[in-house]
C-alpha cells in the first residue's frame, strides 16, 4: 500500500493543479463508496451543492482530452521505471460495453464478452508488466472506437501501444499476446522491431513464439505456427515458460468407453510432475491386437460388455447391494462417460524433467515410452522413470516406438527359459510373435513359426525362423518331431489372439516331455488336461512387459527391485529391447521389417479404420508426428572419392602460426608434396616458397583450387573466410584441412556441410589436441571404463589485446569461436559420446571480448564436461590442465607435459620429452588419409557437431539458457 501511495503521489505531482485536484477527488470517492459511478463519487465528496451539479462538474472535467494524456503518460513513466529485466509484458485487447448509453461520442459495436452479445461500447487495449512473484505493474490503457475520426485500425492501436511501452521500458522485454494478436501485420512489426514474443493463436489455441536478434532470426517467421510449444516458450528470454505454456492444448486419440467412438481431439497438455518426464511424442505404434480388443469391447452394448466381463458385473452387483441401485447406476454411467486414451508404445524427446530425475535424464534426450494410459497416442505424454528407456543415437524414432511390444515379447521369451539350441514353437506371428521369434533367434534358439497368414510366415523366415508352417496344412507335428530328432519342442510360446483353445491343444501336441508353455496372447484357456498331465507340461501366462508390471510402487513411484533377486524388470526389458535395435550390432532386432504402414498423426483415425476394419493386410502401423526432430546437420557424410597416391598440397594463408608450426611440420612429413602457397601479399607468398620449398607462389586462390594436380588444401587464413574457402575447395574435389574454427555461424556451417555432400574429398579441422599422444593415451584409458564421465578442462588462456583481429567480428569472431572450440572438441574426444546440451556463463567484460567464461557440455551418454576458460591468470602458471573421472579412475593431463593415471589407489605419471599438442600427428594423419583416398582421420560429422556446439556457447550466453543440439 505504501508503494502504491508513493506511485500515486508521483503521478499527481506530474499533473497540472486542476487535474491533480480532480484526480484526488475521484480516487477518494471511488475508495469511499467502493463504486466508479460518478453519482456515488459525488456523494462521497459531501459538497454543499446538489449532487447533480457535482456529477456534472466531474463529468465535464474528466472529459478534457489533455487529462487522459497526462494520466496515461504518468502511469507509463512510473510503471516503466519499475520494469526489470525479467518482467513479462502482457498485451490484452478487450471491450467495454455501454448498452444503455445514448449520448456518448463514437459508440461502436463491440462484442460484450461477459454476456456473449453484440452491444454498443468501445474497444480497450491494455498492457501490464508481470513479475515472477505475481506483482503487477500497470503500463498502458486506452479506449478506441472504429467510429472515431482518427481511428486507423486495430493493428495500428496495438502497434502504437507496443511502441509507447517499448520506449518506456527500453524495448528488451518479452511480449505475451493473447488471441487476436495472431495476424501477419503484427508478426511483421514484431520481427522488424526485433521484439521477443509469444502469441496464443485463435481457435486451436496454439502458440507462436519468436525472437529476433542482431545476428538474424532465431524463431519461426510469420505464418509458421507450431503446436505444443512448452519448449519454445523457454527459448524466449523469459523466466515464465510454464505460465506462458499453461493454456497450450495438444492432440490426442480418445475413445468413448460407452459408444466406442474414436476421435482425434484437442485436450489440455499435461504438466510434468515429480519422478516423471514430459515427453514430446515423435512416433507411436498401434498394437493391432491389444488396441483392437479394447476398441471392440468399447463398441459392445451394455449387455455385450457384461457378457465379456462377468467379473465387472459381479462388482456392480456387489455395489448395488451395498449402495443401492440408483447410486450404482450413476457410478456405472459416470465410468462409461470417461474418455479412454489409446496407445501404450511410443518414442519421443524429453521436454521437461520432473523433480528427482535431475541428471538421470536431460531435456532433448530421446526415450522410448511404455504404459497404457501413459505412452498414449498424444503429442505430449508424462511418463514415470521406470517406464522410459534411452534410445541409442542410431535407432530411429519409428523403430524405438516398438519398444513396449518388444518388451512384452522379451518377457515371454524369458519366461520360456529357452537355452542355446532349444527348439521353440511360436504360435501366431503377429507383432509380438514376430518380435519373440527374432529374440529367440538372437539368443541361439531354433524357431518354428506357425500362423495362418502366408505373408507373415515369409517375414518370420526372413528374420530368422528355421521352420515356418501354415496352420491349416497337415503334418506340423511330424515336421517338429523330425526337426527335434523325435523329442518335440523344448518350449512353446502362444502369441495368437483367438477365442479358441486350439493353440493350447496344438502346444500339447508339439511339446516334449516336461516342456514349458507360455502365453503372451489372449486365447481360450480350456487346455487338454490329459495331454498336459501325461507330459507334465508347465503352463504360464506371461505378465506383460515383465516384473514390475501392475505394481504401483514400481511403475508409479519409481521403487527399484534388488537386482540380485529381480534382474530383468519391465524397465530393463524395455531398455534392452531398444538397445538391440541398434544397426551397429552385428545381429540386431530388426523392427523396421515389421512396419507395414505409416500415417501422419493427424490421420490417426484413418489408421484405426485400417486396423479395426481390416481393409488390407497390415502388421506394424506407426503414427508419425509432425514436429519430428531432425538434426540440424548431417550425422554422416558420403564416403570420399579422392584419388589415392600422394598428398599434393596447396596452402592458402601463411600467417605466423602457419609459418612457425604447420609448415615446418609439413615439410618434414614423408609423402607430402608442397605444390603451391597462396597469400594476399606477393612477398609473403614468395618468402614461403623459398623457405619451405613450395613448387610455386601465388596470390590467386582460384589458381590453387583449379589446379587438377593439387588434391588437398590447407586453409590457414583468418577465421572469417574459413567456411567459404572450405566449401569452395570441397566443391573443387579437394580434401581440406582447415584451421579452427570451421565456421562462425550456422549458415557457414551449413555451407560446408552442403559442399561436402557432393564432394570427392573430405575435410578435417585443426583440432590438434585430440591427436596429442597424451590425449590418445588418456582417451584409451577412459574407454576401458564404461559409463558416464566427468571432465574438467581448465584453460589459463592469458589476455589478448582488445584491438586483436581475433576479437573483430568481421575477421576473427572472438575467442570463443576461435579458441574455446579447441576444448569443446577435446571434451568430445575424451567423452566419446555426442554432445547433447550446451550451457555457458560469462564473467563481466571490462575490456576487449568475452574471454572469461564457463561452459558445461552434457553428452548423450550422461557424461558431463566443464570448461573453465579465463584470461585473468598469470602466464607463468600452467596454461592447460584437464582432469577426467570415470568408473573409479582419474586421468589428468597437465599442459601436455605430463599425464597421470590414478586407479586402485596408485598413480602412474608419464612425462614427455617436451610439450606435444598433436600438430605433427594431426598433419601426418591428414596426409595419410589424402594419399589413401580417405576416410578422414576424424569423423566429419563429429567435427560439425563440435563446431555447432561452440556456436551454441554464444547462443547460450545471448539467451541465458541451456541449448539443446
Amino acid at each position: 500500500m505504501r508503494l502504491a501511495n508513493r506511485a500515486l503521489g508521483k503521478l499527481l505531482e506530474s499533473l497540472p493543479k486542476v487535474a491533480r485536484r480532480l484526480v484526488s477527488e475521484v480516487l477518494y470517492g471511488i475508495a469511499a463508496r467502493q463504486s466508479v459511478h460518478l453519482s456515488e463519487v459525488g456523494r462521497a465528496l459531501e459538497e454543499p451543492i446538489p449532487p447533480i451539479k457535482i456529477e456534472t462538474r466531474l463529468s465535464r472535467n474528466l472529459g478534457r482530452p489533455e487529462l487522459c494524456g497526462h494520466i496515461g503518460a504518468g502511469v507509463l513513466r512510473e510503471g516503466g521505471g519499475r520494469i526489470r529485466d525479467r518482467t513479462l509484458l502482457i498485451l490484452d485487447t478487450s471491450d467495454i460495453a455501454k448498452p444503455y448509453a445514448e449520448k456518448m461520442q463514437y459508440l461502436a459495436r463491440v462484442r460484450d464478452g461477459s454476456e456473449g452479445v453484440i452491444a454498443d461500447g468501445y474497444w480497450l487495449c491494455q498492457v501490464i508488466g508481470v513479475e515472477n512473484d505475481n506483482a503487477i505493474v500497470p503500463l498502458y490503457s486506452a479506449l478506441y472506437s472504429q467510429k472515431a475520426p482518427d481511428f486507423v485500425s486495430e493493428n495500428a492501436e496495438i502497434m502504437g501501444a507496443m511502441d509507447q511501452v517499448a520506449a518506456a521500458t527500453d524495448g528488451r522485454r518479452v511480449w505475451a499476446i493473447d488471441r487476436g494478436g495472431d495476424r501477419g501485420v503484427l508478426y511483421a512489426d514484431l520481427i522488424a522491431k526485433k521484439r521477443a514474443f509469444v502469441i496464443r493463436q485463435k481457435g486451436d489455441r496454439l502458440l507462436l513464439w519468436g525472437m529476433q536478434t542482431t545476428e538474424g532470426p532465431q524463431a519461426p517467421l510469420a505464418g509458421h505456427a507450431q503446436r505444443n510449444l512448452t519448449s519454445p516458450c523457454t527459448r524466449v528470454n523469459s523466466i515464465y515458460p510454464e505460465t506462458i505454456g499453461r493454456d497450450v492444448d495438444m492432440k490426442q486419440v480418445i475413445q468413448s468407453a460407452r459408444t466406442g467412438k474414436l476421435a482425434l481431439k484437442e485436450v489440455p497438455a499435461p504438466k510434468v510432475r515429480g519422478g516423471c518426464l514430459l515427453v514430446r511424442t515423435q512416433a507411436s505404434l498401434i498394437s493391432a491386437g491389444t488396441e483392437r480388443m479394447v476398441i471392440d469391447f468399447a463398441r459392445k452394448s451394455l449387455a455385450g460388455k457384461a457378457k465379456e466381463r462377468p467379473d465387472l458385473v459381479r462388482k456392480v452387483l456387489d455395489k448395488a447391494r451395498r449402495d443401492g441401485l440408483a447410486a450404482t447406476l450413476k457410478a456405472v454411467m459416470a465410468r462409461l462417460d470417461e474418455p479412454l486414451p489409446l496407445g501404450y508404445s511410443a518414442a519421443g524427446t524429453v521436454m521437461a524433467v520432473g523433480a528427482g530425475l535431475e541428471g538421470s535424464f536431460q531435456v532433448g534426450q530421446r526415450v522410448a515410452l511404455a504404459g497404457a494410459g501413459l505412452a498414449n497416442h498424444a503429442e505430449l505424454n508424462v511418463v514415470p522413470r521406470n517406464l522410459v528407456a534411452p534410445i541409442p543415437d542410431d535407432v530411429a524414432d519409428e523403430e524405438a516406438c516398438f519398444g513396449t511390444l518388444a518388451a512384452i515379447a522379451m518377457a515371454g521369451v524369458r519366461n520360456l527359459g529357452a537355452q542355446l539350441g532349444d527348439v521353440v514353437a511360436v504360435l501366431g506371428v503377429g507383432l509380438v510373435g514376430q518380435l519373440a521369434a527374432q529374440l529367440l533367434t538372437l539368443q541361439g534358439a531354433r524357431v518354428i513359426a506357425v500362423d495362418v497368414d502366408e505373408a507373415r510366415l515369409a517375414l518370420a523366415k526372413r528374420t530368422g525362423a528355421e521352420l515356418t508352417w501354415r496352420l491349416d496344412e497337415a503334418g506340423l507335428v511330424e515336421a517338429a518331431q523330425a526337426l527335434t530328432g523325435g523329442l518335440g519342442c523344448d518350449s512353446i510360446l502362444v502369441a495368437a489372439a483367438t477365442e479358441s483353445s486350439g493353440p493350447l491343444e496344438l502346444a500339447a501336441d508339439l511339446a516334449r516331455d516336461r516342456a514349458r508353455v507360455v502365453m503372451v496372447g489372449k486365447t481360450g484357456t480350456e487346455f487338454p488336461y490329459a495331454a498336459f498331465m501325461k507330459k507334465e507340461l508347465s503352463l504360464m501366462v506371461s505378465r506383460s512387459y515383465g516384473p514390475g508390471r501392475y505394481d504401483d510402487d514400481f511403475e508409479g513411484r519409481g521403487v527399484k527391485y534388488p537386482a540380485g533377486w529381480v534382474r530383468w524388470t519391465e524397465a530393463e526389458n524395455l531398455r534392452e529391447c531398444v538397445r538391440l535395435m541398434s544397426p551397429a550390432l552385428p545381429r540386431r532386432l530388426d523392427v523396421g521389417a515389421l512396419i507395414s504402414h505409416r500415417f501422419p498423426f493427424d490421420e490417426s483415425e484413418a489408421a484405426y479404420r485400417l486396423v479395426t476394419e481390416g481393409g488390407e493386410p497390415h502388421l506394424g502401423v506407426v503414427l508419425r508426428y509432425a514436429d519430428e526432430t531432425k538434426p540440424e546437420m548431417p550425422r554422416a557424410f558420403p564416403t570420399p572419392k579422392a584419388a589415392a597416391g600422394r598428398c599434393v598440397l596447396g596452402v592458402i594463408g601463411a600467417g605466423s602460426f602457419a609459418r612457425t608450426v604447420l609448415l615446418p611440420e609439413l615439410k618434414r612429413i614423408p609423402g607430402v608434396e608442397l605444390a603451391a602457397i597462396c597469400t594476399t601479399r606477393g612477398q609473403t607468398a614468395e618468402h614461403g616458397q623459398q623457405v619451405f620449398g613450395f613448387g610455386r607462389a601465388t596470390t590467386e586462390v582460384d589458381s590453387v583450387l583449379a589446379d587438377p594436380a593439387i588434391n588437398s588444401v590447407l586453409i590457414a587464413t583468418r577465421h572469417a573466410n574459413h567456411a567459404e574457402l572450405t566449401a569452395r575447395a570441397l566443391a573443387a574435389g579437394k580434401s581440406v584441412l582447415v584451421e579452427k574454427p570451421l565456421a562462425l555461424d550456422r549458415a557457414q556451417l551449413a555451407q560446408v556441410a552442403a559442399a561436402r555432400e557432393t564432394s570427392a574429398g573430405f575435410f578435417c579441422v585443426g583440432f590438434n589436441r585430440r591427436f596429442a599422444p597424451m590425449t590418445v593415451k588418456a582417451r584409451a584409458h577412459l574407454a576401458r571404463h564404461p559409463g558416464p564421465k566427468m571432465l574438467v578442462l581448465r584453460v589459463n588462456a592469458g589476455s589478448l589485446p582488445a584491438e586483436s583481429w581475433v576479437n573483430a567480428a568481421e575477421e576473427g569472431g572472438g575467442r570463443i569461436l576461435g579458441e574455446v572450440c579447441h576444448f569443446v572438441d577435446l571434451a568430445r574426444a575424451l567423452a566419446g559420446a555426442p554432445i547433447a546440451t550446451v550451457q555457458a556463463d560469462a564473467a563481466a567484460v571490462r575490456s576487449g571480448g568475452c574471454d572469461d567464461l564457463t561452459v558445461t557440455l552434457g553428452f548423450a551418454d550422461g557424461s558431463l564436461a566443464t570448461i573453465v576458460y579465463t584470461a585473468q591468470g598469470d602466464s607463468a602458471f600452467s596454461k592447460e590442465r584437464f582432469e577426467c573421472f570415470a568408473g573409479g579412475t582419474v586421468a589428468a593431463i597437465d599442459n601436455f607435459l605430463s599425464l597421470s593415471l590414478t586407479e586402485g589407489g596408485r598413480t602412474r605419471v608419464e612425462k614427455g620429452m617436451g610439450q606435444d599438442k598433436g600438430h605433427r600427428a594431426e598433419l601426418a594423419a591428414f596426409a595419410a588419409a589424402v594419399a589413401s583416398g580417405g576416410p578422414a582421420p576424424t569423423d566429419e560429422a563429429e567435427l560439425v557437431e563440435t563446431s555447432l556446439a561452440t556456436i551454441a556457447v554464444l547462443d547460450s550466453l545471448r539467451e541465458g539458457r541451456r541449448i539443446t543440439l
